[in-house]
């Protein structure tokens, strides 16, 4: 497949994350009560947007893409590497390539959504979109904490 996209949403998963009114200890009481209101939406638009622009975004330069004529947007310099004939993103990084793929979607998602008129997209604006931002980031910041209790580094 050259091009294409994709689009998954687990709403019924999302949404028992904070419906289940468990107490969720390092979590104000004002802002549980915002989750269990906004967190299915807020993820909605953060999947949105790990899907289709996370995933969706990012060019392979390749070798016959003529790279020296492509400027590094962050450093207004001609490329310096690119991929060669044969080489893939799998073969380039081997086993991490999909933890990688996945953060830059997440990383995407995160970085995007408080971009304005992101969330206007959506359907969300004025304080909506605040509190659609808001609960993304502290759901997303809950799942990384809650995912330590798993971690294991041996």
């Amino acid at each position: 497949m050259v091009q294409g996209f994709k689009n998954v949403d687990l709403g019924n998963v999302v949404s028992a994350r904070f419906a289940s009114g468990e107490d969720h200890l390092y979590i104000s009481p004002a802002d549980q009560a915002m989750m269990q209101e906004y967190w299915a939406d807020a993820d909605t638009v953060l999947t949105g947007l790990h899907e289709l622009l996370g995933h969706g975004a990012g060019r392979i330069i390749r070798e016959t893409d003529d790279p020296a004529s492509i400027t590094n947007p962050f450093t207004q310099q001609p490329l310096k590497t690119w991929y060669t004939p044969g080489q893939t993103y799998g073969s380039v990084f081997g086993s991490i390539a999909s933890s990688m793929e996945e953060c830059r979607a997440e990383t995407s998602s995160l970085f995007l959504s408080p971009v304005p008129g992101v969330q206007e997209i959506f359907g969300f604006d004025g304080e909506s979109a605040s509190v659609s931002i808001h609960a993304g980031w502290l759901g997303m910041a809950k799942m990384g904490v809650d995912s330590l209790e798993v971690l294991s580094i041996l």
